[in-house]
């Protein structure tokens, strides 16, 4: 932490630490915070990099907690940082939250991840679960990291939640997830009490050596021009897009979609002795319809792929045929015969 001593005799002409003042602004009236509590990163991974390494640098038990399915490179980046992992699973339709604190109990973790809405999975952490995790937490002295790339792209999305900042909860956000304007800048922020943000900020100057300023500046605009207008219209077409691929998955009695609670994302799953990964490989060669699979999530037990709906209406129609087409050939027959009609 004498990294923040030397930052400290920046020159005057130097990028704060934090990010440019006006852009912090404009991030603190968006998610009603304080300014100080707010510290802007060269994207969303390299926010949680900065939280890990803080954490790390914190911690007695370097152990944390991560979300099974989950990105890609939660656990790789948490064992770059020195953690010791220990997954969780997280599904919409378990009381994953129980199982979770039991965890926290047992293993006493210095950091906790949590992505809300979930990738690839959907599944949303309100604040009755937030309120429950975060009493774990506070008892085991953790710090509870939560990811909310996606954050507002729910039905009726838009809103954001009024959530206080204690010590130990540090907030993630980002705006290429949310903002097609935004989609080709990186650009991510940190949410924490204000000691941490500090801190946070002196540990992403070190390992980023800062943020474009010209994507500081494209933010301004766009948070001052209704976003949680843009928000809705976002979210429903998404959901629009969700009953859509739905209607066209349901004629195939080998295939089970589960609409998300929030996110960009619907899990399709495959017959239990299917080879996801391979029908994904197939899916691509044949129609050019690119789906991830359970194995690209840490899951390995569990057969699924996962459909984006952020595309065009048209597109949904394409990839939800080609997945129906291939299912039939590869596993059977539809139900009827009205997937030619959709």
């Amino acid at each position: 932490m004498r990294l923040t001593d030397a930052f400290r005799r920046e020159r005057p002409e130097d990028m704060p630490p934090s990010g440019l003042l006006d852009a912090r602004r404009a991030i603190a009236a968006f998610e009603r915070i304080g300014v100080s509590s707010v510290v802007l990163t060269a994207g969303a991974t390299a926010a949680l990099t900065s939280v890990l390494t803080m954490c790390r640098l914190r911690a007695s038990r370097p152990v944390m907690l991560c979300p099974r399915p989950h990105f890609p490179g939660y656990p790789g980046l948490a064992t770059l940082c020195g953690f010791e992992v220990v997954f969780y699973p997280i599904a919409q339709d378990s009381d994953w939250v129980r199982q979770l604190c039991g965890l926290i109990r047992k293993n006493r973790p210095t950091a906790i991840l949590i992505n809300s809405p979930h990738n690839p999975t959907g599944t949303l952490t309100g604040k009755k679960e937030l309120a429950r995790l975060t009493a774990c937490a506070q008892r085991q002295g953790a710090y509870l990291v939560l990811d909310e790339s996606f954050a507002g792209v729910h039905p009726g999305g838009g809103a954001v939640p009024r959530l206080g900042l204690w010590p130990g909860l540090i907030r993630l956000g980002g705006f290429n997830k949310r903002f097609p304007c935004m989609a080709d800048v990186r650009l991510g922020y940190v949410l924490a009490e204000r000691s941490r943000a500090v801190e946070i900020a002196i540990m992403h100057r070190t390992l980023s050596l800062g943020i474009s300023v010209a994507a500081q500046k494209a933010l301004i605009p766009l948070l001052r021009d209704h976003p949680r207008t843009r928000l809705r219209t976002l979210s429903a077409e998404i959901w629009q897009h969700a009953e859509v691929a739905g209607a066209i998955l349901s004629h195939c009695r080998h295939l089970r979609a589960t609409p998300p609670m929030a996110g960009f994302f619907m899990i399709i799953r495959l017959p239990r002795t299917s080879d996801p990964a391979d029908f994904a490989r197939r899916l691509r060669a044949r129609s050019g319809v690119w789906c991830a699979a359970s194995p690209s999530f840490g899951v390995v037990d569990d057969q699924w792929i996962r459909l984006r709906l952020a595309v065009s209406r048209s597109q949904i129609v394409r990839h939800a045929r080609a997945i129906v087409r291939l299912a039939n050939e590869r596993f059977g027959r539809v139900k009827n015969s009205q997937t030619r009609i959709l």
